[in-house]
Order: C-alpha cells, then sequence, then structure tokens
C-alpha cells in the first residue's frame, strides 16, 4: 500500500511541477506582449491518512495545483509613435465593448481608428469613454463627426509704428467745399434734393443743405471756425431729424460725396425720431474709393465671417493734426499729434454697391492720439457710425468688429501699449485677430488624466471624452479571456468605473505602451526549480519501481 502511494505521489509532482513549467513556458512566450501580465502556479500539499491519528503520523499523498494566480504589477513604459497608444501607470483597466455588447478590461493599450471613426483596438472592440458631446454619458469614443465650427471676428489688434515725420494732412486755412452737377444730390427718404452749385464754406454749405431740404425732414448744422481751422473748432457737420419718425438719409447713393468731402460714412442710414447723424472728424481728404493715394500708411488682415469665409480688409492711416491742444472724450488732453484710421473692406467683397452708386465700403474707423514722448494717450476704438462689414456670400451682415490699437490705459496714465509715434518709418509689430474658419479634425491627444482633445485645422482645439478606466477590489480574480482580455467575475467585484487619477485609478501616458511584466531571469530560474522538481519526481517514482521488483522477487 505505501509503496503504491508513493508511485502516485511522484505521479502528482510530476503533473504540478509540469504545470509550473507551462506557466512558466506562457510567460516566456508572452514576453513580448503588450500589456500582458505574467503568472504564478501555487500548490498545496494532499493529505491521505493519518496513522494512529495523530498529526505526527500524517502520511502525504502528493501535491495538488492550488490556483494560478495573475500578476498585476507595473510593466515598463515605452514610448511610441502614435498618439492613441496609451499606457496606464498605476491601477485600473481600460474599457473595450464588441458591436454584441459584451463588454471586456485590458492593459494593452493599442488604439487606431477604423472606418467608422471609432477608436478600437486590434481585434475591433471599441474604447470606452466619457463623451463630451454627449453629456458625459460612457459609451464608444467616435470621432467621425468632429469638426471646428467657425468663428466670425470680433476684435482686431493691431500694434504699429507711425511715423512722427509724417506731413499732417489738415487744413491750416479757410476750407472750402465745392458742388457741381458731379456732387450735389442728396437722398433723404426716398427722395433725391440737389443742393445749387458753388464753392461754399462749412456754414454757407449747411445753409445751402437747408435751403433745399425742407426744415420739416431734416436740418443740417456745422461746428468749426470758417476762417480758423484749428483742433480746438474741428469741422463737424451735424444732420438732425426733424421729421418726428425713423428718417433713411444716403449722402452718396446720387452724387453728393459726404465721405471724404465733409466726414459722414457713405453707406444708408436711418436717422432716429429726434436723433441725428454726425459727421466723424475733421474733414481729411481721405476718400476710401482712392485710399492708397489719400492716406499715409496702411496695414492688411484678414478676418472670417459667420460661415468661415476669410476677407481681407486694409487699415487706412492718415495724420490729421499736430501740436495744440487735443481733446478727447476720455478728458485727456496731449499735445501730440492724432491720426484717422478707417478700416475698409474691397467693394468686390461687399454687399454695399460699388460705383456709380458710390457708397463707401468703410466697416470701422476711430482716431488715434499721441502725446510728445510718442506714447498712445487715446484709442477711440471706433464710432457709432461705422460699425459693421457686410460681406458677400450669404453670410451673417452687419458683423461688428472692434479694432484696438492699444485701448487700456497703464497703470498711472503713464499711457497706452501697444501703437506707438517714433521717429521711425511706419510699420506693422504685431497684429491679431480672434476668428477662424470651420476646421476638420487634424490629431487626437491625449492627457495623463484621461481627457482626449482634438486637433482641428484651423488651430482650435475640442476635448472629445475623457477615456474612462475600471478599478477592481480584486483584481486577481479577474477572468482572462485572451487576446490580452479580462472578464469580471464573482471574486473580483464589480468593475469600479470613472476616470484616470481618480479613486485609485492611475494615470494614463500617450504615445506609450505598457510592456508585459515577466522578468525573464526570474522566469529561468523558477523554470530551472520546476525541472529539478521534475526530476527529483522520476526518481521518487523510478525507485519506487525498484522495489516493486524486488517485492516480486520475493515469491521467487
Amino acid at each position: 500500500m505505501g509503496l503504491s502511494t508513493a508511485l502516485y505521489t511522484g505521479v502528482s509532482g510530476l503533473n504540478a511541477n509540469g504545470t509550473d513549467l507551462s506557466v512558466i513556458g506562457n510567460d516566456l512566450a508572452n514576453t513580448n506582449t503588450v500589456g500582458y501580465k505574467g503568472g504564478r502556479a501555487s500548490f498545496a500539499d494532499i493529505l491521505s491518512s493519518s496513522a494512529g491519528g495523530g498529526s505526527t503520523m500524517s502520511v502525504g499523498r502528493g501535491v495538488n495545483l492550488q490556483a494560478v494566480t495573475t500578476q498585476f504589477t507595473q510593466g515598463t513604459l515605452q514610448t511610441t509613435s502614435n498618439a492613441l497608444d496609451l499606457a496606464i501607470e498605476g491601477d485600473g483597466f481600460f474599457i473595450v465593448r464588441e458591436t454584441t455588447g459584451a463588454q471586456y478590461y485590458t492593459r494593452a493599450g493599442q488604439y487606431k481608428l477604423d472606418k467608422s471613426g471609432d477608436i478600437v483596438n486590434p481585434e475591433g472592440l471599441n474604447l470606452q469613454g466619457y463623451l463630451t458631446q454627449q453629456g458625459g454619458v460612457l459609451g464608444t469614443i467616435n470621432v467621425s463627426s468632429l469638426n471646428s465650427p467657425p468663428l466670425k471676428t470680433a476684435n482686431v489688434t493691431v500694434s504699429a509704428n507711425l511715423n512722427s515725420a509724417t506731413a499732417v494732412n489738415d487744413p491750416t486755412t479757410a476750407t472750402t467745399f465745392t458742388l457741381n452737377s458731379a456732387n450735389n444730390q442728396v437722398v433723404i427718404n426716398g427722395t433725391t434734393y440737389t443742393l445749387g452749385a458753388g464753392t461754399y464754406s462749412g456754414s454757407g454749405l449747411a445753409a445751402a443743405f437747408n435751403a433745399v431740404v425742407p426744415a420739416g425732414v431734416a436740418t443740417m448744422s456745422y461746428t468749426g471756425n470758417d476762417a480758423a481751422p484749428s483742433a480746438a473748432n474741428e469741422y463737424k457737420f451735424k444732420i438732425t431729424n426733424t421729421s418726428g419718425a425713423g428718417l433713411p438719409v444716403n449722402l452718396s447713393s446720387v452724387n453728393f460725396t459726404a465721405a471724404s468731402m465733409l466726414g459722414f460714412p457713405g453707406v444708408d442710414y436711418t436717422i432716429p425720431a429726434a436723433g441725428t447723424y454726425s459727421s466723424l472728424f475733421r474733414q481729411s481728404g481721405f476718400d476710401p474709393l482712392n485710399a492708397t493715394n489719400t492716406s499715409d500708411f496702411s496695414t492688411s488682415i484678414t478676418v472670417y465671417d459667420s460661415l468661415g469665409n476669410s476677407h481681407l480688409i486694409n487699415v487706412y492711416f492718415r495724420k490729421v493734426e499736430q501740436g495744440g491742444l487735443l481733446i478727447n472724450p476720455s478728458g485727456a488732453s496731449t499735445t501730440g499729434n492724432r491720426w484717422l484710421y478707417w478700416a475698409v473692406v474691397p467693394q468686390t467683397d461687399s454687399t454695399v454697391p460699388a460705383p456709380p452708386n458710390n457708397r463707401l465700403q468703410v466697416g470701422g474707423a476711430g482716431y488715434l492720439e499721441f502725446d510728445t514722448a510718442g506714447k498712445l494717450v487715446f484709442d477711440s476704438n471706433g464710432t457709432s457710425e461705422y460699425t459693421s462689414f457686410n460681406f458677400l456670400g450669404g453670410v451673417t451682415q452687419a458683423q461688428s468688429i472692434a479694432f484696438n490699437f492699444g485701448q487700456s490705459l497703464l497703470a498711472g496714465g503713464s499711457g497706452l501699449s501697444g501703437t506707438t509715434q517714433f521717429g521711425n518709418p511706419n510699420s506693422v509689430l504685431f497684429q491679431n485677430q480672434d476668428g477662424y474658419t470651420a476646421g476638420s479634425l487634424q490629431s487626437l491627444l491625449v492627457d495623463q488624466n484621461g481627457a482626449m482633445t482634438g486637433v482641428f485645422t484651423n488651430g482650435q482645439t475640442s476635448k472629445v471624452a475623457d477615456v474612462a478606466l475600471a478599478r477592481f477590489i480584486a483584481p486577481t480574480e479577474l477572468t482572462k479571456s485572451g487576446r490580452n482580455l479580462y472578464n469580471e467575475s464573482s471574486k473580483s467585484g464589480s468593475a469600479i468605473i470613472g476616470t484616470a487619477s481618480t479613486s485609485g485609478r492611475g494615470r494614463i501616458f500617450a504615445n506609450s505602451l505598457e510592456a508585459s511584466n515577466v522578468d525573464i531571469a526570474e522566469a529561468f530560474v523558477k523554470m530551472i526549480a520546476a525541472q529539478r522538481g521534475f526530476q527529483a519526481n522520476t526518481k521518487v517514482i523510478s525507485a519506487t519501481d525498484e522495489l516493486l521488483q524486488e517485492l516480486e522477487n520475493i515469491k521467487r
């Protein structure tokens, strides 16, 4: 009885050490498997009988495989060139789903985009995450419909140097205005009025207007000094609505070239009841239809409309005053210089008709004032009459764009940052605008918290999802499903799902993969031990066999 037991004990040893070799061999076979976790065979002795009933007389019957436990130690992170290669540092598993709905967990982070725009692993299982565009619900991360909508330009910033040596364009003597058959008609509320031809002073021109336009419709007034123009008495024409209702006025739709002549914007304008329509600046001679020859400096900047179409805007500068006491709406005063600016869109890119109607394409205008040190002390940031652009292409009309040349006062009132007026050539130092065109997805980025961000061709970024991680109370009890996948089991506990770097879950590294955690040197040592154990058990079997043969020989 004892000898046969020894025989079977040796067999159990062979089986146990053979199993251990199988576990070690499997680990070595997967040394290059991404996210693979090595196993460890655990054994227990078998007790068959106890001679005399005492523990000191217990006889063993061999060894039995108790468990093969997965070792979830951290694997080395290896850098890759694929932004969708993800590795977990710490606890947690990626969540992947089959199209049938079956859910698995894995440490292998090799992902790519499939033809449907889903992020999938090599088996085609879909990576799960909290979807930003669906209110943060957990689901398959899909980027097929991602795009970046356009944003129309609302603000333009320009920092430039305007040459202080530029000649002043303001009149210093009495200015006259000549009307003839080419420029003496004005339209008010659909009625064309023809002013008398001739040469007028500022007050005389206002009187000529009032002579033909009924007093119950509108009146024009003039503020200034006909004989001695100066900074203290800018030319200012103003039309007052006396009709008692909204009054449409157009000073350029027929022949009246009011914009370049008087400083009015050359667009249709409806004066509200009891309201006024004022010219903007002292007459400067700037003509948007001949902008290059009637300005001192210009720059161009591309802006975007409501559909993301680009449009080129030219900003023209003209020096109009030098010396004297300049007063601006902020209450500040200076003895420096004043420059006017106009933002003009080409007539070929505007819904405002081109000549012969002679409507102007100015969408923004204002003025800049400098002190004697060349610092910008006031930026009008546009005016009420010039407030918007009307681009072609079926886009939103009256697009308001604010032009900023250094608007915010510095602490202590020491001046403005941005545009300067020094004795250097005219030049643009910096310019920017806040609009952009529509963009398509260019690449994906994942940060250590699992936030996946789309980078678009228009330079914008947008969060797509948060990659979900699952954590288990007893991860070693997960069931292996092959293909680097694990299934939840009753012993592992339910998955605790959340985002990376929270509630004990590890961090995610993009452009990285977690290597197998198998230590080859350790595996070889275990293999030698298992081999020796196997060989020792063969000796037990062979020795038992020899003893059994001796028993048989007794009979002879």
